[in-house]
């Protein structure tokens, strides 16, 4: 027996039903993805295909709601284990592959060197002992922060994170474990302890014939239960989407492995690069600085960018940025960056990394280019030498700007980053005065097209330089990046905030289009939710209906929900009869209210005009 290993697996509900295969070329594999995207499916459907593979051991899946039953007794104050039907510890311990946590605890109860094995780690760890005793119908679960059973008390009493520990820990010591499936060993542990937690399922992930080792497969929502340390790691991973995309695994013998680029960014994979692993389509950017001011855009436009599958991950150094767009793609991620003006003006790599995006070459076509990478390099060479030949007249905007005024390295990069920045910032009608002023105005045009194209693709490039010249604060006290980043976002409290969203709105656009989600919008459920009742009232409307009547309807129609709204009978400002409809909660922030609606008129038009929301398919 040796590695890789593969699986195949068919699931109807899952990926259209489509055959997949999972390779398993390491002792520990690892699934990670959003909620819903089919994980704990998998790891069940692959239990009939591991007995094989368990070298006659016992194949054990440990539910997320492994301590089930347990937990409702330890909720009654009793912290015993009753199993369905009154058995021995024998009897207890007998079918090979239970699901759940109470297998693991009888199995600790009757295994003394497995007892030894937990119990040491629980007095290191926690000062505690865990006491096991079987009566009649169960196991009596305590626990000891002594040396005796002199002062135990009820493991009811006990933090449910200390248990989960010790379910998960006796079936990483059970040696009589050949395949053990864990689905999110993390729960309600403390991120030190899934740390350790990690080592010790590392230190036990091998090939089963070896009795000391066993086959896991595990998922997680932890950033602290995995380790991504060399390249060799990356087809560990396996990477879930959603319900209806494959799941996706790098293959261990892929040639992208011994790309030395993506090698040297294994070093530092840190906790910001791990939790791009968990998210869709990470936002990368700069820095720390931008990385501060792009989380604070976040919570103030009310984005909730982590809740929509995407991550801000700050990239060390310009020269990293391409590398990472790179290794985002490799493992199915679809990187969206936000970089400094530079990032174009000194070379046009990075935007042209973009051309491997799915939409690219729909994207380019539409706009009259041949290729996206062809629209790119022809806006950048007539650029560049527009800057080489006709600095002088472009320089009286250029010299001013930072990227100019504090230049470092050579002047032509100096004088591209300077003379771009002033492109977009320079209204059409001051670059016309220019001595080459069609030429300017013209390449202005050309590049703020190229920009949005890029835009489309999920490339954002900062049009007035860097993050700094977005600030709206004034003097600003902190040389340091990172402590200005601070103070800016720190100081919008005393903003509008109309006026910050305002000042940021290319910043902005690259989050929402990382963000990837319709903004929330409770008109919009108003609206849905007025129809429902506002159409068959109107319907059933006559000269003799009261206010009663109409009432009664409503609550009909609406049940409980009937309490949000003060419906009666009303005449239009037209003098027809219809129906008027107020909030009963005025601290509701709809607009609109209170609405008039005519027999015979458009509820649909004038209840969407109201909510000042756009008609269905206008």
């Amino acid at each position: 027996m040796s590695f890789p290993i593969t699986l195949t697996y068919q699931i109807p509900a899952l990926y259209g039903g489509r055959p997949q295969a999972l390779t398993l070329c390491d002792g520990l594999t690892t699934f990670i993805g959003p909620n819903g995207s089919g994980k704990t499916q998998v790891l069940r459907h692959l239990l009939p295909q591991l007995d094989e593979h368990a070298c006659g051991r016992i194949v054990r899946y440990l539910s997320a709601g492994r301590l089930g039953s347990f937990e409702r007794q330890r909720r009654l104050g009793t912290g015993k284990l009753v199993p369905v039907l009154p058995m021995t510890p024998a009897e207890a311990m007998m079918g090979r592959r239970p699901d759940g946590g109470n297998a693991a605890l009888v199995r600790l109860s009757t295994k003394p060197e497995l007892r030894i094995k937990v119990t040491e780690r629980l007095r290191t760890l926690f000062s505690r002992q865990i006491l096991l005793e079987w009566d009649h119908d169960g196991l009596w679960i305590r626990f000891s922060r002594g040396v005796g059973a002199g002062d135990s008390y009820s493991s009811a009493r006990e933090a449910s994170g200390l248990l989960q520990l010790v379910v998960v820990l006796s079936a990483l010591y059970d040696d009589d474990i050949g395949v053990l499936l864990l689905d999110e060993p993390e729960m309600s542990l403390h991120p030190q302890l899934q740390a350790f937690l990690l080592r010790e399922i590392r230190s036990v992930a091998g090939l089963p014939s070896d009795r000391t080792k066993k086959l896991i497969v595990m998922s997680t929502h932890s950033t602290d239960m995995i380790a991504v340390r060399y390249v060799r790691d990356i087809p560990k991973l396996v990477f879930f989407r959603d319900a209806d995309q494959d799941p996706l695994q790098v293959p261990f013998n892929a040639g992208e492995l011994r790309n030395r680029k993506i090698q040297g960014l294994m070093p530092h994979f840190g906790e910001t690069y791990k939790h791009a692993l968990f998210t869709s389509r990470p936002l990368l950017v700069e820095g720390p600085s931008d990385s501060v001011i792009c989380n604070a855009l976040d919570d103030i436009a009310g984005l909730s960018m982590s809740a929509a599958g995407s991550q801000v991950v700050p990239v060390a150094g310009k020269g990293t940025m391409l590398n990472v767009v790179t290794f985002m793609r490799f493992i199915g991620k679809q990187p969206v960056i936000l970089a400094d003006l530079d990032g174009f003006a000194d070379a046009p790599d990075l935007a042209m990394s973009f051309a491997a995006h799915p939409d690219a070459q729909r994207v380019a076509e539409a706009k009259g280019h041949p290729s996206l990478a062809a629209a790119v390099r022809n806006a950048y060479d007539r650029f560049a030498n527009a800057v080489a030949h006709h600095w002088d007249d472009i320089a009286p905007l250029a010299q001013d700007h930072p990227y100019w005024v504090k230049r470092k390295n050579g002047e032509d990069q100096a004088k591209r980053r300077a003379a771009l920045a002033a492109l977009f910032t320079t209204s059409r009608h001051d670059l016309l005065k220019l001595a080459k002023g069609e030429l300017w105005e013209k390449l202005q045009r050309r590049l703020t097209a190229l920009f949005n194209l890029l835009e489309s693709v999920g490339c954002f490039i900062l049009r007035d330089g860097t993050i700094e010249a977005y600030f709206v604060t004034q003097d600003n006290p902190y040389p340091d990046k990172i402590a200005a980043a601070l103070f800016e976002a720190e100081a919008w409290q005393f903003q509008e905030t109309e006026d910050v969203i305002t000042a940021y709105d290319d910043v902005l656009r690259a989050l929402r289009f990382a963000a990837n989600i319709p903004k929330v919008n409770d008109a919009q459920v108003m609206a849905d939710l007025l129809l429902s009742f506002v159409v068959p009232i109107l319907h059933r409307l006559a000269p003799e209906t009261t206010d009663s009547d109409v009432q009664g309807m409503l609550e009909q129609i609406l049940g409980s929900r009937s309490e949000l709204f003060n419906v009666g009978v009303a005449v239009t400002a037209q003098g027809l009869p219809g129906l008027r409809v107020a909030l009963h909660d005025p601290d509701l922030e709809v607009p609109g209210f209170p609405m008039r609606f005519a027999k015979g008129g458009d509820p649909l038009r004038e209840a969407y005009a109201r909510l000042r929301l756009d008609l269905p398919g206008v």
